[in-house]
């Protein structure tokens, strides 16, 4: 009997090196081994349906779309997004922004944010960043897992 297993729609703010625009030479969608961007990690998670990619440089996310094949969107905003379309969104946008961008997607309710390290630019914006995810119930994680990457060490 085959398991019918909710794939989790998820969305990536920022389009960059760590979102998804690493050089191939050292990150693509058919190296099974270097998974250096969240792109390639949502997209080898047989759980995960990588829906959007999102940048407000429109030409960042049209190519970072067509590498890991997601649909174009026409999202110029992430206001235009409905509330619960988004399981996961991973925020990896300059560290200058994340507190915004965080608060932002607050009323999207994502099941779960990723964001990047630094999580915030200082203590007093993590803190309120931290009190809104719980009080809206949204769990958020923080991706520091290069320092366990050998090819980083």
């Amino acid at each position: 009997m085959k398991e019918n297993i909710k794939k989790y729609k998820a969305m990536i703010i920022g389009a960059g090196s760590i979102g998804a625009l690493k050089d191939d030479k050292y990150d693509n969608p058919s190296d099974d081994k270097n998974i250096l961007t969240i792109a390639h990690a949502f997209n080898k998670n047989k759980n995960i349906s990588l829906e959007c990619i999102f940048d407000t440089d429109e030409s960042k996310a049209i190519k970072a779309e067509k590498k890991w094949k997601t649909k174009h969107n026409t999202i110029k905003s992430i206001d235009e997004i409905k509330p619960g379309h988004f399981d996961i969104i991973a925020v990896c946008v300059p560290t200058d922004h994340h507190k915004q961008v965080l608060y932002n997607i607050i009323k999207l309710k994502p099941k779960i944010v990723v964001a990047e390290k630094p999580f915030c630019g200082n203590l007093t914006d993590a803190m309120f960043i931290k009190d809104a995810y719980e009080k809206a119930g949204i769990k958020l994680i923080i991706d520091y897992i290069r320092r366990y990457d050998l090819v980083i060490q």
